[in-house]
């Protein structure tokens, strides 16, 4: 239990999730340093269509890739062409936030 109870915390520390007001679903925050770090989190997706939203730093350029449940690469998307990403069929997905050498903070909100 306290070992489950301090991943979570480390989870949290390192890839955060809050609730916000105004009717949006959850939001995750990270930082990326460069090439050498990535964040990760897992979506489960209320309905069969939900979109996430992204807010990343105007001057950095941050990729998104999304996996399936059982893991697979679904897409791998460019921040820089657009800050929503739809996600369909309903269930678990996990994202991955990554850069290829930039840094900054970054925010993901659901939004349906």
């Amino acid at each position: 239990m306290r070992s489950a109870l301090l991943l979570a915390l480390a989870f949290t520390t390192l890839c955060g999730c809050a609730a916000t007001p105004g009717g949006e679903g959850p939001t995750w925050t990270g930082y990326i340093y460069g090439e050498t770090t990535k964040d990760r989190f897992d979506l489960i997706a209320p309905s069969d269509r939900v979109t996430a939203r992204f807010k990343i730093p105007a001057d950095s350029h941050f990729y998104c890739r999304v996996y399936g449940r059982t893991g697979n690469l679904l897409a791998d998307f460019d921040l820089k062409e657009g800050d929503k990403i739809e996600l369909t069929g309903g269930g678990k997905f996990s994202l991955e936030i990554y850069s290829r050498g930039d840094n900054g903070y970054w925010a993901a909100t659901l939004i349906e």
